[in-house]
């Protein structure tokens, strides 16, 4: 659901995060992959994120199950100075087995990035791999609530499995959800 907040960030330009928490050393993306995704429809809040947000006051995202192992993902980043901003993508499996995150640039240029989504109650954890060049990846992964709820345990629980497969993408920040234009 998340997943395309990065891909906002690059597309977009206009939401101010930390470069440092974006970018990692590894030359390629962690072998991860999703287990069921049964149950990941409806609308999400980030309420945590390995990067840091400086002008977006509330993420969500709504997910809707198109079968056949893809869905839609549509992300709404209400902003601290006014407005909004929205990317849909489409994320579905390939025949590797794995899922796969397909948007389009303000260029045009359509992206295909290595997505994972595991879920866990009311918590959903999701994380993108995106080649940013130079034998550089970016990992950008975000742990959403359906009810606004926050949870250490979650938080430590997610960074562990990340961190079990190689992820350099699990150090987590709480983000904001004090206005968020939808509940």
């Amino acid at each position: 659901m998340s997943l395309l907040i990065l891909a906002t960030i690059l597309a977009l330009g206009v939401i101010n995060i930390e470069a440092s928490d974006v970018a990692s050393n590894q030359a390629i993306c962690p072998d991860i992959q999703s287990d069921s995704v049964e149950g990941i429809e409806g609308r999400w809040f980030r309420v945590y994120s390995n990067m840091k947000y400086h002008n977006v006051k509330c993420a969500y995202g709504d997910i809707v199950n198109l079968g056949h192992d893809e869905f839609v993902s549509t992300v709404i980043l209400d902003l601290v100075e006014g407005g909004s901003d929205n990317i849909t993508s489409t994320i579905k499996k390939e025949a590797d087995g794995k899922y796969y995150d397909f948007w389009v640039d303000e260029e045009g240029v359509l992206h295909r990035d290595l997505t994972m989504m595991k879920l866990d109650g009311d918590f959903l954890l999701t994380w993108i791999c995106i080649d940013l060049g130079n034998g550089r990846v970016g990992e950008h992964a975000s742990i959403h609530s359906k009810t606004h709820k926050l949870s250490n345990a979650v938080v430590v629980k997610y960074d562990n499995w990340l961190k079990e497969r190689g992820s350099q993408g699990g150090h987590f920040y709480e983000t904001r959800l004090d206005e968020c234009s939808a509940q």
